[in-house]
């Protein structure tokens, strides 16, 4: 029971560290490590604690090249934040990495799997979605909702435009003529531009 248990939570782990993108579209940081990305955390190394624990950095490159950088800076601190005297082992900093990836790394990965909420579209693409042919019209069908649910506010006339029931065809010779022109105007600039 507890060897299938433990094999369900594996499972969901690896399901959870899954990616379903292609490498050019990680960030660079989940990306797997460059040689020069090694030689800068070896350097780092030798800078905190005078020496690295391991001779060939070039030959160590090879095991530590699928690392990404975050797991990479990631388990290089956790082990600088335990204050350990002596420079980590090749062996230590693997733990450490493998570490950062489970516990850090996972939540991630999981936030780049997540959908993204749909862009929001422009005014011509709500006014499409509502049936409006304008702003004025948006807004018009706006107060005849509020003066259908009676919740006219104090500046709007509840008995204008026959108690707000006209047609947009009879109301938009006269409502809002003021901000149709100035926006008119506007478009007229967008569009020579």
């Amino acid at each position: 029971m507890v060897k299938l248990e433990s094999l369900r939570e594996k499972n969901l782990r690896d399901e959870e560290m899954t990616v379903d993108k292609s490498l050019e579209e990680l960030p660079e940081n989940l990306r797997p490590i460059k040689p020069a990305q090694w030689r800068e955390a070896c350097q780092w190394i030798k800078l905190r604690w005078g020496r690295i624990g391991w001779d060939d950095d070039v030959m160590l490159f090879n095991d530590a090249q699928f690392w990404c950088e975050d797991e990479l800076w990631g388990g290089i601190q956790s082990l600088f934040d335990k204050g350990g005297e002596f420079p980590p082992t090749f062996a230590e900093l693997s733990k450490a990495v493998m570490e950062y990836r489970k516990n850090h790394l996972v939540h991630t990965l999981a936030e780049l799997n997540r959908e993204l909420p749909a862009p929001k579209g422009s005014l011509d693409d709500y006014l499409e979605q509502i049936g409006a042919e304008s702003f004025a019209h948006a807004c018009y069908l706006s107060v005849q909702e509020r003066a259908k649910a009676g919740k006219l506010e104090k500046s709007e006339d509840p008995e204008a435009y026959n108690g707000w029931t006209d047609n947009w065809s009879d109301a938009k010779a006269t409502y809002m003529v003021g901000l149709q022109k100035r926006v008119s105007n506007i478009d007229q600039i967008t569009e020579s531009l």
